[in-house]
Formats: structure tokens, C-alpha cells, sequence
């Protein structure tokens, strides 16, 4: 939360990034070992991911225009045509952003030295889920494991924890 607020007040202070970085290390404890300038780093990779995506959607955006002016003019198919020629359109994207839910996923177990205590999959729900997901959706998904007990709970928790810090960490 406290990075998120940093960069959505555009503040450039490495100082206060450190705090936030900080605050990070207190809840992973001794179940993550990265440097500051590491997640620094895996941040930026993140973010220009993300911009490369956002830069995606501004290209489909432009043919969407297109087909929604060809629709509007001449009915082309009426709106049940236009909305599976935009579903079309936007499905690609929504691809996209399913990946990279799962690379910030990816991230954050490699970041924990603890391993997973069982097999388990993660689901995307929302937008993600019927795909529909623009670069600017809400990343939401849940765990599903093979076990569930104290530890498995404990684990699971540590996991969506450190994959929110990457999403805040970009604001």
C-alpha cells in the first residue's frame, strides 16, 4: 500500500521506496530473500511489460474505431455482429493480460524460499476470466491446491500477498 500511494502521488524518492521495501520485508520475514534493488528491477520489467501491452491495446483500439464506425454507418450486422467482432478484437489482449497475471505469479514464487507445500493451479475470475481484461483491469484470481491444511493456508496467503506488492509496487 505504501508503494502504491508513492507512485500514485508520482512521488520520486528512493528513500521512500525504501521504507515501503522495508515494510515488504517485515511481513515476508525470513520466506523471501531479494534486495531492494532486485525487486527494483523485476518492478521495471514488470511495468515495461505492462506498457507494451497498454501500447498493444492502443493499436486495437484504432481498428476497433474502425469497425464500430463501419457498424454505426451502415449497420453492418447490427449490435450482436459488432460485439463478437470487438469480443474478437480485445481477445488478444485479454490473452496478454492473462500472461502477465501469471508471470507476476511466476515472480512471486520464485521469490519465496519457501516451496509450495502441494500442487495447485491458479484461476483467473473477473474480467481476466471471460475475456475481457484490458490493460487497465483489476488482476484477480484464486488459488486452487491439492491439500489444505495450516501450512498449505499459510503459504497460499504469503503467495497473493507478494503477488499484490508487485501490482502496488507499480501503482
Amino acid at each position: 500500500l505504501y508503494n502504491s500511494v508513492s507512485v500514485r502521488k508520482a512521488v520520486d524518492d528512493d528513500e521512500f521506496s525504501k521504507r515501503a521495501f522495508r515494510i515488504q520485508q517485515a511481513f515476508w520475514g525470513d520466506n523471501c530473500k531479494i534486495t531492494y534493488d532486485q525487486q527494483k528491477s523485476l518492478t521495471t520489467e514488470l511495468n515495461t511489460a505492462l506498457q507494451t501491452i497498454r501500447e498493444r491495446i492502443r493499436q486495437e483500439n484504432r481498428k476497433a474505431e474502425k469497425v464500430v464506425n463501419q457498424f454505426s454507418s451502415d449497420d453492418g450486422g447490427g449490435s450482436t455482429g459488432l460485439k463478437y467482432v470487438l469480443y474478437a478484437l480485445m481477445k488478444p489482449i485479454s490473452e496478454a493480460m492473462r500472461s502477465y497475471a501469471g508471470q507476476i505469479l511466476q515472480y512471486s514464487v520464485e521469490m519465496l524460499l519457501i516451496k509450495p507445500p502441494c500442487s495447485f493451479t491458479a484461476r483467473a475470475i473477473g474480467s481476466l476470466a471471460k475475456g475481457e481484461a484490458t490493460p487497465y483491469s483489476d488482476l484477480e484470481y484464486f488459488f486452487l491446491i491439492k491439500c489444505k491444511n495450516p501450512n498449505t493456508v499459510k503459504y497460499f496467503e504469503l503467495l497473493a500477498v507478494t503477488s499484490y506488492f508487485f501490482i502496488g509496487n507499480m501503482g
